[in-house]
C-alpha cells in the first residue's frame, strides 16, 4: 500500500470530530507556512493576537490541538515548528483558548544558533 493511501485510510479510522480538527489544523498548518514565506512575520504575529474566538467554537482541548497539528504535520513536511507553533496557536485562540507562544534560541557548543518556536496551553506543551 503507498503511503498516501495509507494516510487516507487512518484518517477514515478517526471519528468525525477528530477529522474535523485535523483539516482545521491542515488548513492553517498551510496558511502559516505560506504566510511565512510572503508576509512580514511582525504582521503575522499582531494578525494572531488580534484574533478572537469562533462563535462555534469546537471545545478544542491542548491534547486535540497537539494531535491535530501532528496528524496535518505530516502531510506537510516542509513545515518547520514556526508555522506549526502558529498553527496551534490559531486553532486555540479560536476554541477561546488562551495559548502561550514561545520562542526560545540559543547558541550550541559549536557556536551555531538553534532556535525553535513551540505553544503551551492549559498546561500542555501543544507542539
Amino acid at each position: 500500500m503507498a503511503p498516501q493511501s495509507s494516510l487516507v485510510v487512518r484518517g477514515l479510522r478517526l471519528s468525525s470530530r477528530e477529522q474535523r480538527q485535523a483539516c482545521a489544523a491542515l488548513g492553517w498548518l498551510l496558511v502559516s507556512h505560506l504566510s511565512l514565506r510572503v508576509i512580514p512575520y511582525r504582521r503575522i504575529r499582531r494578525a494572531v493576537e488580534a484574533m478572537r474566538p469562533s462563535r462555534r467554537s469546537s471545545g478544542l482541548t491542548s491534547e486535540e490541538c497537539a494531535r491535530a497539528v501532528a496528524r496535518a504535520r505530516t502531510l506537510v513536511p516542509a513545515a518547520r515548528c514556526l508555522a506549526a507553533a502558529l498553527a496551534a496557536e490559531c486553532l486555540l485562540r479560536r476554541a477561546g483558548r488562551s495559548p502561550r507562544f514561545v520562542i526560545g534560541v540559543r547558541v550550541d557548543p559549536a557556536r551555531q544558533l538553534d532556535a525553535h518556536a513551540w505553544v503551551e496551553c492549559d498546561g500542555v506543551t501543544v507542539t
